[in-house]
């Protein structure tokens, strides 16, 4: 008779073999994985991506192995990198139900941003924030922000003329007051405003300068969120608690003033008073799921998303094009040149002239791609939710591993698509006529890709973001000249200013100078 110590330990032995028997089958049957470099033992590829600008990087390993599809490893769970446009659209756009969730993204859960869309695993709370959003920020309803964004480009070149030594501080303003006012009502005006502004810009710092998303040590070993907070030993845990109070000051600051509005009877054409007053209307049906409702902490997260995203990249987007016409003064004399023709001097250009203006649209496309902006690095990794197979090659969903957080990511590499040489002549090259059609004589290359997101994750306020973005360049094309500033020897001071690594990518300061375009400019930016 076998004692049942010997049967546990034979059966345990069989199941172990068998599985072992039925793992290397599948192996053999499936097809082969992306190529990429070699790992090291048990941390994989960890201490060969570097902490800034790694994008480059998985550019490099695409060019070393061939493919633009490549499978890293980190402490033993895959991780695959797009490095191409159609990859990318393969996988994440036309199979994007596989590829629509996000790992756990500890590191900015631990600053505060537990509510924000963008980083939120697929189920129910990101299907109604998606909901939300979608419902709010269609392209046909944000023509009804059209107004508040031409003036609000008119008050930034007013500002830059009659201070420019803060030109980067006017910018910030101008996209965080568009955004206040859309999301909360708050007027520039208002009593309180430069309070929100200084919270929203704290906020900001947080989630600018928190490195690859995914990447930090919080990201993969989870359970050192628990640690206490004397321990100091580990950066980027100590970076994001001390982020903390401020990311749920910028969240709670304003929610709360739109509430003691509603409560004395105040109603405002905002986003946050709207969705407040929904969830508050007796008559609204709920769900048979509970957590399909929305609720306030919902309504307060996905305000505090809204107002960060768009302070975000609108602002950086600007800046980097005000660096990329200090770099490039060619660009800016054929914009000068549409501008003259179609708008005339006697007005400012509005939004409702963007689609009579091709120049302006290719050069802010160039702005969103260009080497010189550096804006687009690699996007924020989506998660595979099960195996698949693309281009011959077989892309596995990571186990979940019991030591720490399983890395199962796939990262589209937009700074690669838009540096791709198969698509783009001289892609290092700011030129926007490489975007002319081929029938009227240009190359007709493809507009860039990912600035955005990809598939179910690409941004529900693109179309606010943009029309902010190309109203505040088309102004300060029309009314000023951007040029390299000089030293104290008169030479011409070339800019390279550092550029900051997170979800959005910022550059640091630089030096440039700005002239009135034209007799009048004041006068016209006046009227």
């Amino acid at each position: 008779m076998f004692r049942p110590s010997e049967i546990v330990l034979v059966s345990s032995v069989t199941i172990f073999l068998l599985y072992k028997l039925w793992s290397k089958k599948q192996k053999s049957s499936r097809p082969p994985l992306p190529p990429g470099p070699p790992p090291e033992p048990i941390i994989g590829n960890f201490r060969q991506i570097p902490q800034s600008r790694a994008e480059l990087t998985y550019m490099e390993w695409s060019k070393q192995y061939s493919k633009y599809t490549l499978l890293i490893s980190l402490l033993g769970a895959p991780v695959i990198i797009l490095n191409s446009a159609k990859s990318a659209m393969a996988l994440l756009d036309k199979h994007g139900a596989k590829y629509s969730d996000r790992p756990r993204m500890e590191f900015y859960a631990e600053q505060g941003w537990t509510h924000t869309l963008s980083l939120m695993s697929r189920g129910p709370t990101f299907r109604k924030h998606r909901r939300m959003f979608q419902s709010e920020f269609t392209k046909k309803n944000c023509v009804q922000y059209r107004g508040a964004q031409e003036e609000g480009a008119t008050k930034l070149a007013v500002r830059i003329l009659e201070n420019q030594e803060k030109w980067k501080d006017w910018i910030v303003l101008f996209a965080t007051t568009i955004i206040l006012d859309i999301t909360y009502g708050i007027k520039a005006e208002g009593p309180n405003t430069q309070m929100y502004i200084e919270t929203a810009h704290k906020g900001s710092n947080a989630i600018s300068n928190g490195g690859q998303p995914g990447a930090s040590a919080v990201d993969v070993f989870p359970w050192i969120r628990k640690l206490p907070h004397w321990f100091k030993l580990i950066p980027s845990l100590e970076f994001a608690r001390k982020c903390y109070p401020d990311v749920t000051a910028m969240h709670e600051l304003p929610f709360v003033g739109v509430k003691r509005e509603l409560a004395s009877g105040i109603t405002k054409p905002s986003f946050v008073h709207r969705m407040l007053q929904q969830i508050q209307d007796p008559k609204l049906e709920k769900h048979e799921n509970p957590e399909e409702d929305v609720t306030e902490a919902d309504i307060k997260g996905a305000a505090g998303a809204l107002f960060v995203a768009a302070l975000d990249t609108t602002s950086a987007t600007i800046i980097m094009f005000v660096l990329s016409m200090t770099l490039n003064p060619h660009v800016q004399e054929k914009a000068w040149r549409e501008l003259d023709t179609l708008v005339g001097r006697d007005r400012l250009p509005t939004l409702n002239d963007r689609e009579r203006m091709p120049y302006l649209e290719h050069m802010l496309q160039e702005v969103y791609s260009c080497e010189d902006s550096r804006l687009i690095s690699a996007g924020i990794p989506h998660k595979s939710s099960e195996d698949d197979v693309y281009d011959g090659m077989f892309i596995p969903k990571a186990p979940d591993l019991l030591i720490y957080h399983p890395s199962s990511l796939v990262i589209p590499n937009a700074y690669a698509m838009c540096h791709d040489t198969s698509l783009y002549y001289k892609p290092e090259d700011f030129e926007p006529d490489r975007y002319i059609s081929a029938e009227e004589g240009g190359r007709g290359e493809p507009f860039p890709i990912g600035h955005f997101g990809f598939g179910r994750r690409v941004c529900p306020g693109r179309y606010l973001a943009d029309n902010g973005v190309w109203i505040a360049i088309a102004t300060i094309l029309h009314t000023l000249k951007i040029g390299k500033k000089r030293d104290s020897e008169g030479k011409e001071i070339t800019p390279v200013p550092e550029i900051s690594t997170g979800i959005t990518t910022q550059a640091g300061d630089f030096p440039c100078v700005f002239t009135p375009r034209f007799e009048g400019v004041e006068k016209l930016l006046a009227a």
